[in-house]
């Protein structure tokens, strides 16, 4: 089995792996296809040009035009290349937010590595538009009583 990558308004994909033109790397979704060309943008997110990028979206010019820009289809997603060769997505653009010092924040990694505690019931990181980055955090209280009656 391989993993691949091909967003609907990108017929058939944009990358795979596979065992022959590049090989495979494990946690990656491959390298381009022949005549894909990819590329990030300054924000991390996956861009995507060939003649495999749709036309448009049926009856709304407004939606395509706000996800093709000069031929290049951004995705949306955001990614990493790996060795310069192997793609990574890593997120969603719309799970981004921004801060008012123009640092983009991925919330989402940051809220899976704390729920691996066993304090923590839930937690939402905060911050969009705000000089930095803060997080609700719902403590898990059964975990924490156990935690003080043997640490006291």
């Amino acid at each position: 089995m391989y993993e691949g990558y091909g967003p609907t308004e990108h017929s058939p994909v944009i990358s795979v792996n596979r065992k022959e033109k590049g090989g495979t790397y494990y946690g990656s979704v491959g390298t381009p296809l022949e005549g894909v060309e990819v590329k990030l943008a300054e924000d991390g997110e996956i861009l995507a040009k060939s003649p495999s990028v749709m036309k448009g979206y049926f009856k709304h010019q407004d939606w395509t035009d706000e996800v093709v820009k000069d031929g290049w289809l951004y995705t949306g997603d955001i990614g990493e290349w790996i060795d310069n060769k192997f793609l990574k997505i890593t997120d969603r653009k719309k799970e981004l937010f921004k801060t008012s010092g123009g640092k983009y924040v991925a919330p989402q990694p940051i809220e899976n590595k704390m729920k691996g505690s066993r304090y923590i019931e839930h937690i939402v990181v905060v911050g969009n538009g705000q000089k930095f980055v803060g997080a609700l955090i719902v403590p898990a209280f059964q975990a924490v009583r156990v935690y003080e009656r043997a640490a006291f």
